[in-house]
């Protein structure tokens, strides 16, 4: 019995992002595909995204040509979709693969009906030689990065386009977004300088007693959230001439690169988190970002950014806007002479806020971290 068709469609890109343009297909019709398989590459207007195949079967036909602009939800293509079923492999293969660490979902199965088998987990776990389609190829050419020196982090360690970004000096990226903000945007930004007396000391008591150590950073980090939630004019997105309150804190953190510049993904619902999970979260975003497996959701959430550079030397920091958020802290060092403390700056679309409501934020953030056993 032939499976019947279905939608493959335009998956939501992001807050803010209302069309992509499809600049490659990977499959043809067809093509047998699974679930989870890269089928097309969507450019958008903060990055190039690998779209995945959200069923298994077989491609019937594409329904939107390269060079087309669409928006999400609209069909791309359509699949005769199998029903899902799980990995069907020989025990000694399920072993193999746990101990290799082979997800046996990417696994294409060469034995009887689709079993998988020792010798297909080998050969996944073997990934030989560089996967990258056309479209990623020449994008490593436009850029001029090597792609041998590159760590595909896609299944069958497939390179993304976002490998190929992040080994593309991503400062210039960066500089490409703050002009963007700086043309686009009118903003400008206010400072205060907050005392750590109190939380320093906390934090010392709070060190000494508890097993787990805690870092200065999740006391920022939370005072922060806790103000947005707090100055909810702040938190959230300028979009079609109007500001939209976020829906919760998601809390975009500065991440450095280990090829120099930054990422900026989201911790949800920062605001309800105990510090202990507030850390564990950012320390999870700082590895993964280092080995290139953030996700396009994390990077494209936020609303309200925050970078954090007090434990660099660095006494103020220039916040850029990240489009569509309105506001964005920063914490540099602060008096070199004297008590603890830092320098709190705040950059406001001007559009969205005026110099009052960034003054009751940062007034927020201090009030906060006088009680840091509040946070």
């Amino acid at each position: 019995m032939p499976f019947p068709d279905a939608e493959f469609p335009m998956p939501p890109l992001g807050t803010g992002i209302h069309e992509g343009t499809v600049v490659e297909w990977l499959i043809t019709p067809g093509d047998a595909v699974r679930a989870g398989d890269v089928a097309v590459i969507v450019d958008t207007a903060k990055a190039a995204v690998d779209i995945r195949c959200p069923l298994t079967g077989t491609v019937r036909e594409l329904l939107v040509r390269a060079g087309d602009t669409v928006p999400p939800g609209t069909a791309l293509a359509r699949i005769a979709a199998e029903p899902a079923r799980p990995p069907f492999a020989h025990p000694p293969a399920r072993a193999l693969a746990a101990r290799l660490g082979v997800d046996l979902t990417t696994v294409r199965g060469t034995g009887r009906d689709g079993l998988i088998t020792r010798a297909d987990v080998e050969h996944a776990a073997a990934r030989p030689g560089i996967r990258v389609s056309r479209y990623a190829r020449r994008v490593a050419a436009d850029l001029g990065v090597d792609l041998s020196t590159v760590a595909g982090s896609g299944p069958g360690n497939t390179v993304r386009i976002a490998d190929i970004r992040a080994a593309a000096a991503p400062v210039v990226i960066r500089n490409r977004i703050a002009a963007r903000a700086r043309r686009e945007i009118p903003h400008f930004s206010l400072s205060a300088t907050i005392d750590l007396r109190r939380a320093t000391a906390w934090l010392r008591e709070r060190d000494r007693r508890a097993a787990d150590r805690l870092a200065p950073a999740a006391l920022l980090l939370k005072a922060t959230a806790l103000a947005a939630a707090e100055v909810p004019a702040l938190n959230g997105h300028w979009i079609d001439g109007a500001f939209r309150p976020g829906d919760g804190v998601q809390l975009g953190v500065t991440v450095p690169l280990p090829e120099g510049g930054p990422a900026v993904p989201a911790i949800p619902d920062a605001d309800l988190l105990p510090l202990e999970e507030l850390l564990r979260r950012l320390r999870d975003l700082r590895g993964r970002a280092r080995s290139g497996r953030l996700r396009l959701p994390e990077l494209t959430s936020a609303t309200i950014t925050v970078t954090d550079l007090s434990d660099q030397g660095v006494e103020f920091v220039h916040g850029v806007l990240h489009p569509p958020q309105v506001a964005l802290a920063g914490f540099g060092a602060g008096p070199a002479a004297g008590a603890p403390s830092v320098t709190a700056t705040l950059a406001l679309d001007q559009r969205a806020a005026d110099a009052s409501t960034g003054a009751r934020f940062l007034r927020a953030v201090d009030e906060w971290l006088q009680r840091p056993y509040d946070l």
